[in-house]
């Protein structure tokens, strides 16, 4: 029978040391010899927490205190070192082990002689010692217990940058096959990794098996104090990765190899996520030298031996900086057949000497030197007559090429479908900018490194990444188009009268009207500053752009019809892209409502014609004791040029008090025949809305404008503008511009986000609603009988319910930026105990119960939490927003909906029974049911609010309880 060495490093943890000691003295197989190796020359508080243990087991158990501090990793060698079993295995200190866990892993190596190392499952554990689930570092290498193929266990472990294998405590190994220092390895230090390294190094290198048991046998504690806790240590895990991943004599010493794209993942992984945990700023320069070192170990690609020949053409005006570097970047990839053709605007610097220079220096650089400014695309198209190639590259003038594009261009055009190609760029706009595609693009702020190099660097990586695959893409920018000059002839070029700026879209749209694709080269990556030539001179530019724009829109129209042109995310986002599309947003008034938005086209003659017969408009606006803010909205609606409407108010006050206050201020500014008060019982601002929708249609309205009591009109014409905008629309439910009441020249919901920190929207166009607020909106108040708002959340998220259930039923949501409307301004939210229970509980019930967004996406929920916990914090002095935090939380796990009776009653909560007794009954459920536990935290919580532990437990209860649908809290 082999001996069995366990070998448990310490230092400064008694509560932990002696819980791993007494799981290795309760083996159903003892190890043969327990090493206990304490680094902590000066206490000897670890000592006397084993004592008893120490001494009853002398003849199996030997404690040692270093005579000096050796660190993690001496006192890991020398634990090593000192070890005499053929087998071994460390525990950490802070880790235990599972009863069976040595006998296990024992009984592999006794059957096969040729297996050098076993590893098991582990569990995470906190520091109660329950288990922590969903880590995806602790997922089990296999599901089966046997033999794992080690090559493809390496691979995995850094493409995943996960040790699925396991930390030193996860394994147990042959000492003879460990012939090398796993604490440096080709010069490089491991420390954090060290694990990693004596795993693949000693199966690697002594060829023997690996033998997997997924049971969980091992214990891992996640704690702060921990080893890979600490900021230098994590900064060291990231550099060891680092070189595990790129540095070759690395690879050459334990024994494998990895193609470009196995390096490629694994280093996206690295910035991904790794990196998030340190000081970017301290490390990134240092990787990206590793990363270019890596490079350089690659040989330079060619210059293209192609004989189909590329005609690349460049317009410049005044691009004297820029053009050195462009050329110094795109001569040397070129064939001999290949040519340049350089259109120059009439520059006024020394941009004309210079491409004479350039020509004089190169027989394929041709040069066209106007006498005035004819525009990008009337010269584009100019440089495209002259070119003698079957293939066209359009080329930016302040761009810069890596090596080796042009032979990755020409392969991409052998698939005949290829209408129009661009790549991916720095400086561009962000459908195809590089940070959207990879983290590579951390190195473009290195202010060190040279603008060759790092496109150089980026391309290799993006090529490694994508290598010549083709993304259909709706839109490409013109920084770098190319395309078959026979299809630019059969399709005009591009459009003249778009001088500058939207020859792109157009060009793309008219590629794929002939039945060709617009594609995105992934695996192909350059520079390019951004509109270099526009900064000469802004406001020219400004001006032929804008006037661009507004011709491109003139042309659609004419090709679709007024209020038919299909919106700009239809026409040009792709699937992946389904942002709002700026680039297209035209500035005439006259424009505004050219593109389809509504089920329907809009029948302009017919919205002409009600809007003229000025039918009657209900404003509803739901109460809550609003008498003190509702005067402004009151005089805003008397100064309306729009006389036909009538004003609900629906009023949840339940006090007669308010109710008349509430009438006493709206009868001083408008008559009693424009306006009704309808007190009702407080059953939720849906309710108010579906009931205001009700009176509406009773008193014979047509449209139903929906506003908040703190919000004003700030123009005379706003409702007849909101009625306009809806019927020129054609919207099914229309919202419009908030504006913050403090800064009325910035927002606080722009149709995509709502926020009561204010912002600006530069790009004021008609869009689809991404984000619907409850507090204005306009529709038919017959929306609301077919699609009720959701009364079941009382108070907030009924909008974002509102807004599933209206797309759902396939309904028209659309913003408009040319009605405004003032909201109050608001210096944080929510502002009270009430506030914050409806919004927390309702996020939890609309969040993790009804969309199960944060049930999907793990860490959503875990911020989610994150924020509650922030809640707590800052209000931690007001026992009454922590109740209604506690109570939140419980209500929304238990899916508690509608008004909560008595919340006054339970956020004055006074309990029974005394502190130390709640506690310890809440902690000792938590070890049983997670979902009692929430009942007795509860009222542990909402008698004594101020207990930020417990409170902590109680959100990680609540969230387990969430994500393993234990919802059936009462």
């Amino acid at each position: 029978m082999a001996k069995v060495s366990l070998l448990i490093p310490t230092y400064n943890r008694p509560l932990f040391l002696r819980r791993a000691l007494e799981s290795a003295l309760n083996q159903t197989r003892l190890p043969d010899e327990i090493l206990i190796f304490d680094d902590n020359p000066d206490s000897d508080e670890n000592y006397r927490a084993v004592k008893d243990l120490v001494e009853a087991h002398k003849d199996r158990v030997f404690y040692r205190k270093n005579p000096e501090n050796l660190g993690v990793v001496g006192n890991y060698r020398a634990l090593l070192e000192s070890a005499s079993g053929e087998l071994v295995k460390f525990l950490s200190d802070d880790d235990f082990l599972h009863p069976e866990a040595i006998e296990r892993m024992v009984e592999p190596f006794e059957k096969d002689d040729s297996v050098g190392l076993v590893a098991c499952g582990r569990a995470a554990v906190d520091l109660e010692g329950e288990v922590v689930n969903g880590l995806p570092a602790y997922l089990p290498l296999v599901d089966r217990e046997g033999s794992v193929d080690v090559e493809w266990a390496v691979k995995l472990t850094l493409k995943e940058l996960s040790n699925r294998v396991g930390e030193f405590s996860a394994y147990m190994f042959r000492k003879e096959l460990l012939d090398f220092n796993p604490f440096n390895v080709a010069g490089v230090p491991f420390h954090a990794n060290a694990d990693w390294v004596l795993w693949m190094g000693l199966l690697l290198r002594s060829g023997s098996k690996l033998h997997y048991i997924p049971d969980r046998l091992v214990a891992y504690t996640v704690h702060p104090q921990q080893d890979q806790s600490s900021l230098k240590t994590v900064v060291e895990g990231v550099f060891e990765l680092a070189n595990l991943l790129l540095n070759r004599e690395v690879w050459s010493f334990l024994g494998y190899s990895l193609s470009r794209e196995e390096v490629a993942r694994g280093f996206e992984k690295l910035l991904q996520r790794e990196i998030r945990l340190v000081p970017v700023e301290e490390v990134i320069y240092p990787l990206y030298r590793l990363y270019r070192r890596y490079i350089e170990g690659f040989s330079k690609p060619k210059p293209s031996a192609s004989s189909n020949g590329l005609s690349v053409v460049i317009v410049t005006y005044n691009n004297e900086e820029t053009l050195r570097p462009l050329f110094e970047t795109l001569l040397p990839s070129l064939s001999p057949s290949d040519e340049v053709i350089v259109v120059d605007n009439a520059s006024t610097d020394s941009t004309p000497y210079l491409l004479k220079e350039l020509a004089s220096e190169d027989s394929r650089v041709k040069v066209v030197l106007n006498k005035e400014n004819r525009g990008y695309a009337p010269a584009a198209n100019q440089g495209a007559d002259l070119a003698s190639k079957p293939l066209l590259l359009f080329l930016n003038p302040d761009t810069a090429l890596p090596p080796g594009w042009r032979s990755r261009l020409e392969r991409a055009f052998k698939d005949r479908s290829v209408g129009a190609l661009s790549v991916l760029g720095v400086g561009v706009y962000f459908t195809q900018h590089v940070g959207k595609f990879s983290a590579v693009d951390l190195f473009t702020g290195l202010k060190e490194v040279k603008e060759a190099e790092l496109i150089e660097t980026l391309d290799f990586h993006v090529s490694s990444l994508f290598g010549s695959g083709l993304e259909e893409r709706k839109f490409l920018s013109g920084f770098f188009l190319a395309t078959p000059k026979e299809l630019f002839e059969e399709l005009g070029g591009f459009d003249e009268e778009l001088i500058l700026g939207m020859d792109d879209l157009d060009y793309c749209l008219r590629v794929r009207e002939r039945g060709f694709k617009p594609v995105l080269l992934k695996g192909l990556a350059v520079s390019h500053n951004w509109h270099h030539s526009f900064k000469k001179s802004p406001s020219e530019s400004n001006r032929l752009n804008e006037l661009s724009v507004n011709r491109f829109a003139d042309k659609l129209v004419e090709k679709y019809g007024y209020g038919r042109v299909p919106p700009p995310e239809e026409l040009w986002s792709s699937h992946l892209d389904r942002h709002l599309f700026y680039p297209f947003v035209p500035t005439k008034e006259k424009f505004r409502f050219m593109f389809r938005y509504g089920r329907e086209p809009v029948d302009f003659p017919s919205a002409a014609r009600t809007l003229f017969r000025g039918p009657k408009v209900a404003v509803v606006t739901v109460c809550y004791y609003s008498s003190g803010v509702i005067g402004k909205l009151a005089e805003s609606l008397s100064r309306q040029s729009y006389g036909n409407f009538t004003w609900i108010l629906i009023d949840h006050s339940e006090s007669e008090e308010e109710l008349e206050k509430l009438k006493n201020t709206v009868s001083r500014y408008l008559p009693p025949d424009k306006f009704c008060v309808i007190p009702r019982e407080n059953r939720g601002f849906a309710a108010g809305v579906n009931s205001g929708a009700s009176v509406s249609l009773s008193l014979g309205a047509e449209f139903a404008w929906f506003l908040n009591p703190d919000v004003e009109l700030p123009s005379r014409k706003t409702l007849f503008e909101m009625l306009k905008n809806f019927l020129y629309t054609g919207a099914d439910l229309l919202t419009c511009e908030i504006r913050d009441s403090r800064n009325p020249e910035l927002l606080q919901y722009d149709g995509l986000k709502c926020s009561f920190i204010p912002f600006k929207d530069p790009f004021r166009r008609l869009k689809r609603v991404a984000f619907l607020t409850g507090s204005a909106f306009f529709c038919r108040p017959e929306l609301l009988e077919r699609v009720p708002m959701a009364e079941h959340y009382f108070l907030y998220f009924e909008d974002n319910r509102f807004k599933l259930d209206l797309e759902a039923a396939g309904y028209s949501l659309i913003y408009t930026p040319f009605v405004s409307i003032v909201h109050r301004g608001r210096e944080v939210f929510p502002e009270n105990p009430v506030q914050y229970y409806y919004f927390i509980r309702n996020e939890i019930l609309f969040r993790f119960h009804e969309t199960e967004e944060f049930i999907k996406n793990g860490e959503k929920g875990a911020r989610f939490f994150l924020e509650v916990l922030g809640y707590y914090l800052s209000n931690v002095r007001d026992r009454k927003v922590l109740r209604a935090l506690t109570l939140a939380v419980h209500d929304g796990v238990g899916r508690v909906s509608g008004r909560r009776r008595n919340l006054d009653e339970l956020l004055r909560f006074k309990g029974r029974g005394s502190r130390r007794e709640l506690k310890e009954r809440f902690m000792s459920l938590r070890r049983f049911s997670k979902r009692l536990a929430l009942k007795a935290g509860l009222e542990y919580l909402l008698t004594f609010p101020k207990d930020k532990e417990a409170f902590t437990l109680y959100l990680k209860d609540a969230h387990t309880v969430l994500r393993e649908g234990s919802c059936g809290v009462k």
